[in-house]
This record gives structure tokens, sequence and C-alpha cells, in this order.
């Protein structure tokens, strides 16, 4: 969030649950948490989302799965 505040956001872009489905993902590491976001934020661009919900977070921690 300060990212994205420091970027010149106004509003949320992450939804709570997605929120929620990050941190349980990454268990609060914060360079998990930034790789994780950048990807999410890259994906919802491509799909021209408004916000980043937990379908796209969950698609990319797939893919991040699928890699690992």
């Amino acid at each position: 969030a300060h990212r994205l505040k420091m970027a010149g956001c106004a509003r949320p872009i992450f939804t709570e649950e997605a929120i929620k489905l990050i941190f349980d993902f990454t268990r609060g590491t914060p360079r998990e948490i930034n790789n994780l976001c950048d990807v999410a934020l890259l994906v919802g661009y491509t799909k021209r989302a408004k916000e980043i919900g937990e379908k796209i977070v969950a698609e990319v921690i797939k893919d991040m799965v699928g890699v690992a």
C-alpha cells in the first residue's frame, strides 16, 4: 500500500481478500510480498482490472508455485 500511495494511487488496488491471500502465501516476507504483488499488478494491467482481487492473486500464486 505504501508503494502505491507514493506512486500517487488514491484508492486501494488490492481487495481485502487478496491481501489476506498474499499474506498467507508469503508469511509476511517483504521480498516475497513485493514479488507477488508486482506480478499481480502486471496481470491485472493486462486484464484491464480496476482492482486486484483474490482470483488474480490465486492465479499468480499458482504460476509461482509451478515455477519453484
